[in-house]
């Protein structure tokens, strides 16, 4: 029997010495085998290195945004430009209220990182041996900084948002277990219209849309949970009526 046992564990173990070695690069689109074996003909100190080659965005999982004409993208520019589209998308298409996860603020903290390295002559001397030195590149710098100014204001309005948010929601958390009378519960919404209102007034146009839109849902689902409110929809009249 233990002869039987060694027989079948040992089998796939000489399959694979006998393969050719090589190195998968996984994503969530499944597993991608390399060309050409990492550990083959390169040392570890040429790999990590190369600009071109054995690198994790090479297998990209996002889509790759083209270079505008007249402009000269590096492997690490590429990536970077794509990520930054990629993510803007993404961060558009989550809610801002409940959906919104705190990880973003690292995502958009990581390009923001990138940027810096790559374009800022006189930083990260050591970095710039890994991520490549691109401060040269004028007109990519121009045109990614822009992409990267869009993201970073996405992510603070989606912040803001998320904010305006939690503040309604430990409202209802309060008013569902501890006020009971309609008259309190009135003026607790009254009170999330008027922080809804004012950040409709700083939030800008491309954002306001999106963002006081869903926070609108969140008004309502209080207004649920008061049995009338006539002196609040006396007063806000377009919100509550």
């Amino acid at each position: 029997m233990r002869r039987i046992c060694n027989r079948v564990i040992a089998t796939p173990s000489a399959a694979l010495v006998a393969g050719q070695q090589v190195r998968s690069v996984y994503s969530i689109w499944g597993s991608v085998v390399l060309e050409e074996p990492m550990s083959q003909n390169k040392t570890w100190a040429e790999r990590i290195t190369s600009q071109h080659e054995y690198r994790s965005f090479i297998n990209q999982t996002i889509a790759e945004v083209p270079a505008p004409s007249g402009v000269t993208l590096s492997a690490t520019e590429q990536y970077l430009l794509s990520a930054i589209e990629d993510d803007t998308k993404r961060l558009l298409s989550v809610d801002w209220t409940f959906d919104f996860d705190p990880f973003w603020r690292d995502r958009v903290q990581q390009h923001v990182d990138t940027f810096t390295i790559i374009y800022t002559e006189d930083r990260n001397k050591f970095a710039k041996i890994i991520f490549g030195n691109s401060s040269s590149n004028k007109e990519a710098k121009l045109f990614v900084e822009r992409k990267l100014n869009v993201l970073k204001a996405t992510i603070q309005w989606a912040e803001d948002t998320e904010r305006v948010y939690s503040a309604i929601a430990n409202a209802r958390f309060h008013m569902q277990r501890e006020v009971f009378d309609a008259f309190e519960r009135e003026k607790i919404l009254a009170g999330c219209v008027e922080i809804v209102d004012d950040f409709k007034k700083r939030v800008p146009v491309d954002f306001s849309r999106k963002a006081v839109g869903e926070l609108d849902n969140h008004l309502m689902n209080m207004r649920h949970w008061i049995w009338d409110c006539p002196n609040a929809k006396r007063t806000y009249s377009r919100r509550l009526a």
